[in-house]
């Protein structure tokens, strides 16, 4: 992926959020974990500064949605242990 690659896919989820009417933070990481292309819609929760890349980074290095995997972050889950790395996150969707 390079950087258009990764604008085009920008544009796309940021019509998604628009079409859904909620504001997003979007991260999009090529195959390096290299960021190419970041950015906070108007009016999206704070939370999502940090929690996007680290939904991106998830879904890069387990190779799916994070909503297929949100239950291996549980406590009873086998990765439970990483539920507290700050560069990953558990949370389903996106």
């Amino acid at each position: 992926m390079n950087l258009n690659d990764a604008l085009n896919v920008l544009e796309i989820a940021k019509k998604e959020a628009l079409k859904s009417g909620i504001p997003m933070t979007i991260a999009v990481y090529n195959s390096k974990e290299e960021m190419l292309a970041y950015q906070k819609m108007d009016n999206a929760v704070e939370v999502s500064v940090k929690l996007a890349p680290a939904k991106a980074i998830t879904a890069l290095r387990l190779g799916c949605d994070t909503d297929n995997v949100s239950y291996l972050g549980l406590p009873t889950g086998i990765l439970s242990n990483l539920f507290h790395d700050e560069n990953l996150s558990f949370y389903g969707g996106g």
